[in-house]
């Protein structure tokens, strides 16, 4: 009996050891934990070389950077980002668009300008102050000044004169825009920027004409 008992202890002894040994060379038991930082945001470091586009022009990401940014701080440069927008970038309109960059679920965004090649420019205002042709510049204020805009007479038919005592940019129904009819005129007043564009919905605006008297 004690011989029995003996041998069935070294048995049981025998098959822990063996189930440790399979254990401890069992890759399936090893548990590998994740310690990389979470991703907190993109950035574009530097936009593409490229910037202005013509219409229906495909998108350049030349020369762009992207850095994927952690929550220890940390941050990488990425080049397998994404690039989207709502439509394609450069597609049927012109004007300013935006890119969105995204990765991983974090999203960036700059813009690019987009124009219509095939589109012409309004001829610039012609501006006279009692009769004598003005230009660019700043000039000395006196009571009683009336500055005359007209047409130039190569602009296009249906073109209109706008302008902006505001600085802002002026434009066909653009913010604090005037227009003035062909001919027509503005009374000055003293150390304000006028600025003054020939438009037309289908040409791009004139140059714009600055002016300013100051007292």
């Amino acid at each position: 009996m004690k011989n029995t008992s003996k041998l069935i202890g070294i048995i049981c002894l025998a098959a822990v050891i063996l189930f440790g040994m399979a254990a401890c060379d069992n890759p399936a038991q090893s548990v590998e934990v994740d310690i990389s930082p979470a991703l907190s945001r993109i950035v574009v470091i530097s936009q593409p070389v490229k910037t202005l586009y013509d219409l229906n022009e495909e998108f350049d990401p030349a020369g762009m950077v992207v850095a994927a940014i952690y929550a220890d701080g940390t941050y990488d440069e990425i080049t397998d980002y994404t690039v989207s927008s709502p439509l394609p970038v450069t597609e049927n309109f012109p004007g300013v668009k935006s890119v969105i960059v995204s990765y991983k679920g974090k999203t960036a965004s700059f813009v690019v300008n987009v124009i219509n090649l095939a589109k012409e420019k309004c001829p610039p205002v012609i501006a006279t102050v009692n009769g004598v042709p003005i230009t660019d510049g700043e000039y000395p204020f006196s009571s009683g000044i009336v500055l005359k805009l007209e047409l130039p007479p190569d602009a296009p038919a249906d073109a209109q004169i706008w302008y902006n005592p505001t600085g802002l940019n002026p434009g066909i129904g653009t913010d604090r825009s005037i227009r003035v009819s062909d001919g027509g005129t503005i009374n000055i007043a003293a150390n304000t920027l006028y600025k003054i564009a020939v438009c037309h919905p289908d040409y791009y605006n004139s140059d714009i004409l600055m002016l300013r008297w100051s007292n």
